[in-house]
């Protein structure tokens, strides 16, 4: 992402071993600051710079204390649990038109695992479906969009995805009120039923983000020859730029199993998809069982007397 972006200054504000900015000094043109509030871990990533022969620059810091003194063009929010302790820090504090790059690993408050806190945190709601991923991910870009428009400010999702135990989000600020207010046109609440069919029985979810969580693939950078995409990630973005061909997807084995209908193959799936009405199917990393469609009620014209 750094080696696409080209931002000029770089803050890892929880430096821990120093890893993550020492591969950004050795990997990209960017200048890259790291600052850690332990004292044992500032003294071991000191000595990580220099054994590394890192030109990154090292301070004995807080997250809160580092964020305001440099002007940053990317801020990488990386804490162990939510975000939310520092997404007004870092939305305050990042240069107009920069970008900041968040890690959750509170999955289970925002996938609605737990609604009291999913709630209490997130002031949303999230029914437990196989799409809880997908709807955790929008629901923390929700929650960011939110805090930049009482901020002032707009936010551009370019990249989102689930990795086992947690959430990445790289996304892009613009100040100003009219970009705010552009940005809340993007959030929402939605009907599972109304939106993928009657085996959701009117399951609500929201607010979340309703918009591209993919921008990355329609920008010009998105297209660029870049030696790290092409040769480290080719397969990683194929697998995630089918994400924004609709608003979640239609998960074939959840879908059947509340018809009580014997779960056919994927290929199967996809074939009755494309005769129900869908122009394209795709599949989607958030589930193996999956299917990103453009009619999301792919699945609506099961006959009812072929369901047990």
């Amino acid at each position: 992402m750094l080696n696409i972006l080209k931002p000029r200054l770089f803050l890892d504000g929880f430096g821990a071993t120093g890893i993550r900015g020492i591969r950004v000094s050795k990997e990209t043109s960017t200048h890259a600051v790291i600052s850690e509030r332990s004292e044992k871990s500032f003294v071991l990533l000191t000595r990580n710079v220099i054994s590394n022969s890192s030109d990154a620059e090292v301070h004995w810091s807080s997250f809160e204390q580092m964020v305001t003194r440099y002007d940053f063009d990317f801020i990488d929010v990386d804490p162990y649990g939510s975000i939310i302790p520092y997404l007004d820090l870092s939305l305050n504090n990042i240069k107009n038109r920069g970008y900041i790059g968040f890690t959750a690993t509170d999955l289970s408050a925002l996938s609605g695992a737990i609604p009291e806190k999913t709630l209490r945190r997130y002031g949303s709601i999230i029914p437990k479906s196989l799409m809880r991923h997908e709807l955790g991910i929008r629901n923390l870009i929700g929650t960011i969009a939110r805090r930049a428009a009482a901020l002032d400010c707009g936010i551009e999702p370019l990249l989102s995805f689930w990795n086992k135990h947690y959430y990445r989000i790289f996304v892009k600020v613009l100040r100003g009120a009219a970009k705010a207010d552009e940005t809340l046109k993007s959030l929402g609440i939605i009907n599972l039923q109304d939106l993928i069919g009657k085996a959701y029985t009117g399951e609500i979810s929201g607010p979340i983000w309703l918009g591209n969580i993919e921008n990355i693939f329609n920008s010009n950078f998105g297209n660029q020859q870049n030696p790290f995409v092409l040769e480290k990630s080719t397969n990683f973005f194929n697998a995630l730029k089918n994400e924004d061909i609709s608003l979640l997807f239609c998960d074939v084995g959840e879908i059947f199993s509340r018809y009580h209908m014997d779960i056919p193959s994927m290929k199967t799936a996809n074939d009755m998809a494309l005769q129900n009405g869908a122009s394209v199917t795709k599949r989607t990393h958030f589930s193996p069982t999956g299917l990103k469609t453009d009619y999301l009620n792919a699945f609506e014209n099961i006959p009812i007397n072929e369901r047990i």
